[in-house]
């Protein structure tokens, strides 16, 4: 899913673009629900000041609240909502990339392929503890690119 910034934002996110590709397990809320819910994930984030990375952590962190506060109805883990997350923001020339969970990046250029995976990543995503801790990446955009998010391929895939 993607967000253009809106109208009221902070300074210096006024030509931020968001990216947001979320791989859910156990899934229990509508399609509505959770469009609604990450449009005002996106809003905080873009009236969130200072870096980009900040902003990043901003909505994060509320996003992996919402399934905590979810997860409290349910006693067994294996009921538990989680998400593998890969959120992007495109910030003048530069990908800002954070990763929680199984997922990957890929940013295909000039008939290269640079994965973004950090193997060492707690793979149970969102949901699970109340601290979050991304995995965050940046890559340099000239033009031209296609970005890729995608659950982690493997590496024979990518050769």
């Amino acid at each position: 899913m993607g967000f253009d910034s809106p109208k009221q934002r902070a300074r210096g996110r006024e030509d931020d673009l968001l990216l947001v590709f979320l791989s859910l397990k156990n899934n229990f809320d509508s399609a509505d629900l959770f469009k609604t819910e990450l449009q005002d994930l996106a809003g905080a984030f873009f009236k969130t000041s200072g870096s980009v990375t900040k902003a990043i952590r901003e909505f994060v962190d509320g996003l992996n609240r919402s399934f905590l506060q979810k997860n409290h109805r349910f006693d067994q883990p294996e009921s538990w909502q989680t998400a593998s997350l890969s959120l992007g923001v495109i910030h003048q020339d530069t990908l800002f990339l954070a990763q929680v969970g199984a997922s990957q990046v890929l940013v295909l250029s000039n008939g290269k392929i640079e994965p973004f995976f950090d193997e060492n990543l707690d793979q149970r995503g969102l949901g699970v503890a109340t601290v979050t801790n991304p995995r965050y990446y940046q890559s340099s955009l000239k033009g031209g690119e296609i970005v890729v998010f995608c659950a982690p391929l493997e590496k024979e895939t990518l050769d």
